[in-house]
């Protein structure tokens, strides 16, 4: 069994598969973990301290995650859990912040869940008014999204991906006609949550997101808090251990391969080409998935086996953003939020949280040169947007240009921002290393991320391939729980990739587990309802402003 790729999805199909008795050998280019991992400062440490804790972005497990936290779970690790997701900490509250105006939300309570179908709109803009109130949203706005995600929850299955996966969330949510308030809000939740622009973004993968936190914070179905983040790099309490348990299961971990190009011949994929330490490498198995990200798909696959599955040509024409991470390490704790936070009004959507605060122990004995106290851990998640300082996007900008840019809009945006970001608390900073060529004409990301567009669905392949031994894993990979890029879509992929290959292989070993997107009783009887409405091209119950359009059906 061989594995192309050392990220989440490769690395929970060789844990599902090798706990099933199967030998796996799993083959990684740059560094275990993928998006997920650490990615210390070369050279920062001194006197026996650790290098400063960099990162692709920070680390964040959503209360409707089912299939990461049970991986992590099965993870051995010495803490008073006995398993990775042990260390886990719950940031109690989460800061949208708007330079004047802010919102926290306590991520502790729980909201009550409403007890009919009637009561469901009502409570969402309950839910939703403290929070519209203090951001400048108008109470009419309120009640018209609340409408719209009461149409979208009420949506059956094949409304929404055969209609909403057809419409962009900017027009679902009618932000064109609506205030600046509401367009800051309500239209850039894909921007801020994934990277995605609201005009190219599948209504249907953000309400199936804003639908799944709905349940979490009402405390319905899902089994975990609102926000999970770990107590410590991520390296340190998840990766390396998760590497060490599947060694101790006999998997094979080969760091420092380069796969080529997949070897087809007879309906089977007979070896993979690959490189490790600059010598060639052909890499031979009964089994393979391929759990590379969807940009590094086509390139490994020939034109005849191309030919051979039309869901190829649908990976190429996936689109990918930049959703990068950018650390400030501080001489002080950073006085910002207990929790992460998203500044509404910065022009490159940053998000980020304040890490030391949550870590048990001290930090400056443990990292750098014994003057950083935190580290302040952001996502950059718009990079073709003009700044504030230099009137460029991110991506036309230089490292240092970024990193005064980033801090600018951080000052302008949060709560005392100025105050509480001084020049004289930057000790440095660091961009993710992916970037490159920064400040030439050639700026690059090798960790693009995966985003969910107007009819993407469509394109998005399954585990199974007309390869009989060719499978694929990866977040872009269709999921039957959440379906946006995330480690949860990942590990689930992963999950997939190992059942697939125990049906084909005969075994009698049991599948990995698949948690289905959960849907609250309440609503199974407007399912069956929608259905028929569906079918006879009539509108969502709820639904008084877009009515059905046949040629919607796909």
């Amino acid at each position: 069994m061989a594995i192309i790729g050392g990220g989440v999805a490769g690395l929970t199909a060789a844990h599902e598969l090798a706990e099933r008795g199967f030998q796996v050998s799993v083959y990684e280019q740059r560094a275990w973990g993928g998006k997920a991992r650490s990615i210390p400062v070369p050279g920062t440490g001194t006197d026996g301290r650790l290098d400063l804790p960099g990162e692709h972005g920070f680390r964040l497990c959503y209360g409707c995650y089912e299939h990461l936290p049970d991986t992590m779970q099965r993870i051995p690790f010495a803490n008073s859990a006995g398993n990775v997701w042990g260390n886990m900490v719950q940031p109690p509250t989460a800061l949208v912040a708007a330079g004047s105006r802010d919102f926290y939300l306590n991520t502790t309570t729980g909201i009550p869940f409403p007890t009919s179908l009637s009561g469901l709109q009502p409570a969402i803009q309950s839910w939703l008014q403290d929070a519209f109130f203090a951001l400048g949203i108008p109470a009419d706005e309120l009640a018209f999204f609340a409408s719209k995600l009461t149409v979208f929850i009420t949506s059956c299955d094949a409304r929404r991906l055969q209609q909403w996966e057809y419409m962009d969330w900017w027009d679902y949510v009618g932000a064109a006609t609506r205030s600046t308030h509401y367009q800051r809000f309500v239209g850039r939740i894909p921007l801020i949550g994934q990277a995605a622009r609201s005009p190219e973004a599948s209504t249907r993968s953000v309400g199936q997101a804003l639908e799944a936190m709905l349940y979490v914070i009402a405390r319905q179905g899902y089994r975990y808090s609102v926000d999970n983040i770990l107590d410590r790099p991520t390296n340190e309490v998840w990766i390396d251990a998760w590497c060490q348990y599947l060694s101790g299961l006999g998997v094979s971990l080969n760091l420092g391969v380069q796969a080529t190009q997949c070897q087809y011949a007879n309906g089977r994929v007979a070896s993979v080409q690959a490189m490790a330490g600059g010598h060639p490498l052909t890499i031979q198995a009964d089994w393979y998935v391929l759990a590379v990200p969807s940009e590094k798909v086509n390139a490994l696959i020939p034109a005849a086996m191309q030919a051979a599955d039309s869901q190829f040509a649908g990976i190429a024409q996936l689109a990918q953003r930049w959703m990068t991470g950018v650390q400030f390490f501080l001489t002080r704790p950073a006085q910002i939020n207990q929790g992460h936070f998203g500044c509404l009004n910065s022009p490159w959507a940053i998000t980020g949280i304040s890490q030391a605060q949550f870590w048990p122990l001290d930090f400056a004995a443990t990292y750098g040169d014994g003057a950083v106290q935190d580290v302040l851990s952001l996502d950059v998640s718009d990079w073709t947007t003009p700044g504030v300082l230099y009137g460029l996007p991110a991506n036309q900008c230089t490292p240092a240009q970024v990193a005064q840019e980033v801090l600018a809009q951080l000052r302008n945006d949060l709560p005392h921002g100025s105050s509480v970001l001084p020049d004289s608390a930057i000790h440095s900073w660091a961009i993710d290393p992916g970037v490159t060529g920064l400040g030439t004409d050639n700026p690059a990301n090798a960790d693009p991320l995966f985003i969910n567009t107007v009819g993407s669905w469509y394109l998005r392949p399954d585990t199974t391939t007309a390869i009989a031994n060719f499978f694929l894993a990866g977040d872009y990979v269709r999921a039957t729980g959440t379906d946006f890029a995330s480690m949860e879509a990942a590990n689930e992929s992963g999950r997939h990739a190992a059942n697939a290959i125990v049906a084909a292989s005969s075994s009698n070993a049991s599948p990995a587990t698949i948690y289905p997107r959960y849907a609250s009783p309440l609503l199974t009887p407007q399912y069956a309802l929608d259905d028929v409405q569906f079918a006879a091209c009539l509108p969502n119950t709820f639904d008084l402003i877009d009515p059905y359009v046949p040629s919607c059906h796909v």
